[in-house]
């Protein structure tokens, strides 16, 4: 969940373009904002989980990300690619 949201949020506040619906992010930053979440191994250990800032994911946005990893950057721009 926490590439996907970085993903997501890359694409549409840096490269204006839209990936999901609003809604469907919204809904997204929901599910990971939910303390059961950062509770589990997985999102602690998500080596890009510093990058998540809960007080964006209460508020349904992305818009504060910067500096982000490589990684994410490029897996952005392949689904902006593929579209």
């Amino acid at each position: 969940m926490v590439a996907t949201y970085l993903v997501l949020s890359y694409a549409y506040y840096i490269q204006d373009v839209s990936l999901v619906s609003d809604d469907d992010f919204d809904a997204l930053c929901k599910e990971l904002n939910k303390d059961s979440i950062w509770e589990q191994k997985d999102t602690q250990t998500h080596p890009h989980v510093g990058h998540v800032d809960r007080g964006a994911l209460e508020a349904g946005s992305g818009y504060q990300l910067r500096n982000l990893p490589t990684m994410v950057i490029t897996s952005a721009h392949q689904l902006i690619n593929s579209q």
